[in-house]
């Protein structure tokens, strides 16, 4: 129910900046007819309604999806607005808030996600109750109706002229209604039934059933209702004469109900806005067809920038490098999928890359880190920043192929580390050198198919499609995977600041396996930093005096007693 709720969420966000649009829209073109409004609204049902949406680099969304669905799983959530100065605001103040404490999980994150959707729940169930029970007591006051004609009907407990119904739509009509009163009254109640108002209204408010959450919607419907109304006004004075229409506004006036009286489901006659509905029908004059044309293209451009979402990935899933054979062989093609897998090849290339040379062999992708050796099959493969690093099958040493333009190959046999700790990255030593629009995944053989990834503001894993958040920092200087917990599965370690630096700099852990986070933190009394030390092969933890850089001691990093330890 909480990830539903998440879902429901981000969509209402995303529907809440095309009920502006729609709003903005209505005064622009305020003399423009009332169908066109009533069309515009149901762009924004169908951003409710629809639970998926295609991407567009057309889309004017700032985000489709402000709250990620990983966040119920996170130890530090944050929002994805899509305006930086917003996210930059909000994010550091919801990880204080809600951060757990070390070794405690998500704890906050989610107990906030099941209250909110139960919240969430009850609300929806009293709208449908009260919508229900509106119905069915209006039902039971209408036993007693008698026919007029048709699906017309009288009844004695009608106070209004309204239609009710969704399949078998019928009109009912006071008794009293007059002899002078009555044609205007029936256009109107059929008007509503050719447009299919007794769909269109059940509908928005079913919808605002489920978003009754979200303040815009509300005021979404109550516009909703008057568009209706002014529509099918319009539709029925549309060849009236002066006297006809004065005729029409009297009975308006005639008929009028008061506010409240009206549930979700009847089609009142004098229901909303009667004093700018009246106003409306005896200065009513057909609109210019540029008008109505205009009115259509702004509807079309409001369905393309805001019914599509904003391009979060490559598109079309897969994304195809072509690399050039500079004389050795001729052309070479790689499709890499956005999962961190590739899976065709065409061409045939042989190439020396450095000390070590690349190639395709039939269908198989193959390389040697040095000149002469045997290849072997590359089965892996990650991104650091503008190169493509390959991994061979049953080697832990990496060539890196550049995909930038101009010199394309270069190779560079990497050395195994002396121990189980793998180094990802590390940006301590220069911290210049840290691309912040940079994207870098890695795959490691103890998760198969899991893809880590890492940008310097977070790290997170891609796995059957979902994407978990492990860490977030302002930024997060380095990276390492080691086995502290001795389950033969390694954990994430990373060094970030908290509050670029303000707050403290601190060490985290992340137990993916588990899904437990860990941190060594001092907020602003002592800084704690990772350091890979060489000699030994272990990643050790530097403890420095809060904003001065003293160092107060050193040690590895351990696990013990259930938490994370430095060693002394």
């Amino acid at each position: 129910m909480e990830t539903l709720f998440l879902k429901l969420v981000n969509l209402s966000l995303s529907a809440g900046w095309l009920v502006l649009v729609v709003l903005a829209l209505r005064l622009v073109f305020r003399k423009a007819p009332r169908w066109i409004f009533c069309l515009l609204w149901g762009l924004v049902a169908l951003r409710l309604a629809c639970p998926f949406s295609v991407e567009s680099a057309l889309s004017l969304l700032p985000s489709a999806q402000v709250v990620p669905t990983e966040s119920l799983h996170t130890a530090a959530p944050q929002i994805h607005t899509g305006i930086p100065a917003v996210n930059s605001a909000v994010n550091p103040v919801l990880a204080e808030a809600l951060a757990p404490a070390a070794g405690s999980g998500t704890g906050p994150v989610w107990a906030a996600s099941v209250v909110l959707s139960r919240l969430w729940l009850a609300g929806a169930v009293l709208m449908a109750l009260y919508a229900l029970g509106s119905w069915l007591l209006l039902r039971r006051r209408l036993r007693t109706a008698t026919r007029l004609r048709d699906n017309i009907r009288q009844s004695e407990w009608v106070e209004t002229p309204f239609v009710l119904g969704v399949l078998r739509p019928a009109v009912y009509l006071p008794y009293r209604v007059g002899e002078t009163e009555l044609p205007y009254v029936i256009a109107h109640e059929e008007a509503h039934i050719r447009r299919r108002d007794h769909w269109w209204k059940p509908l928005g408010f079913a919808l605002l059933a489920v978003y009754w959450f979200h303040p815009l919607l509300w005021l979404a419907y109550w516009l909703l209702c008057r568009d209706i109304e002014g529509a099918c006004d319009e539709k029925v004075i549309r060849e009236m004469g002066v006297e006809d229409r004065r005729g029409y506004a009297a009975a308006l006036l005639r008929w009028s109900v008061r506010p409240g009286r009206i549930a979700a489901c009847p089609l009142a006659f004098g229901e909303v806005g009667v004093k700018k509905r009246v106003k409306a029908v005896m200065g009513y004059k057909r609109p210019a067809f540029w008008l109505v044309l205009a009115a259509l293209a702004a509807c079309a451009v409001a369905a393309v920038c805001f019914l599509t979402d904003p391009v979060t990935g490559p598109s079309p899933a897969e994304k195809r490098y072509t690399y050039e054979g500079k004389g050795f062989g001729g052309d070479f093609a790689i499709t890499v999928r956005d999962d961190g897998t590739f899976t065709y090849y065409e061409g045939m290339l042989s190439s020396h890359l450095g000390n070590g040379t690349w190639g395709v062999s039939g269908d198989i992708l193959t390389l040697t880190d040095r000149k002469g050796a045997e290849p072997v099959r590359v089965n892996r493969f990650r991104m650091e920043g503008d190169d493509l690093v390959f991994l061979a099958e049953g080697s832990d040493n990496f060539l890196y192929v550049q995909l930038s333009e101009g010199e394309r190959f270069y190779g560079e046999a990497l050395p195994d580390t002396p121990s189980g700790v793998t180094k990802w990255l590390d940006y301590t030593e220069e911290p210049s050198q840290m691309d912040w629009d940079g994207k870098v995944t890695m795959e490691l053989p103890e998760f198969p198919g899991v893809t880590f990834r890492y940008t310097p503001e977070r790290i997170t894993a891609w796995e059957d499609g979902e994407e978990v958040l492990l860490i977030t920092g302002m930024p997060i200087w380095n990276v390492y995977f080691e086995d502290l917990t001795g389950d033969g599965l390694p954990e994430v370690c990373a060094t970030l600041s908290w509050g670029s630096g303000i707050v403290d700099t601190r060490v985290v852990i992340y137990d993916y396996a588990n899904g437990a986070s860990y941190a060594l933190e001092d907020r602003m009394f002592t800084d704690y930093a990772l350091r890979y030390e060489e000699a030994d092969g272990l990643l050790y933890v530097d403890q420095r005096a809060y904003n001065s850089g003293e160092l107060l001691s050193s040690g590895p990093l351990v696990y013990a007693d259930g938490c994370i330890q430095v060693e002394e």
